[in-house]
């Protein structure tokens, strides 16, 4: 049964990954059918301490004061997400999935600055790098 969650989280980062890249946003009744998947199956698949659960939403939580501070440079659908990937994976796997997604997204940043295609204005989605990072 944990390995259907597993492929369902992942299907569903894909479509937010996509709309994230396309449209710079995620809708809100995405968010709302993910939040529902994650909590059932964080519930069904008891694989991962209390404890590591409540340290992967309180990641969750500081990612939503960071936007905050920054005028959301990290947007608050990408900070939901977070949030309930701790919770589904627990606090370590939280954070070595940040640390591949930054790396990933570090990388393709520095691609652009390589070509010369960056701008002031341009930004990247972190979804995709999250969905990217939840496969590996």
């Amino acid at each position: 049964m944990c390995k259907i969650a597993d492929v369902a989280v992942f299907l569903l980062l894909i479509i937010c990954a996509v709309m994230d890249w396309k449209e710079k946003r995620i809708s809100v009744k995405l968010l709302v059918l993910t939040s529902l998947v994650i909590g059932i199956f964080s519930l069904v698949c008891q694989n991962v301490e209390p404890v590591s659960r409540l340290f992967g939403a309180g990641v969750g939580i500081f990612a939503f004061f960071i936007s905050r501070i920054t005028k959301e440079a990290i947007g608050y659908g990408d900070d939901w997400l977070i949030l309930l990937l701790g919770i589904y994976l627990g606090g370590g796997e939280l954070l070595l999935l940040l640390l591949w997604a930054s790396l990933l997204a570090g990388l393709v940043s520095l691609g652009f600055l390589c070509k010369k295609k960056w701008r002031k204005d341009i930004t990247i989605p972190f979804v995709p790098f999250l969905a990217v990072a939840y496969a590996g």
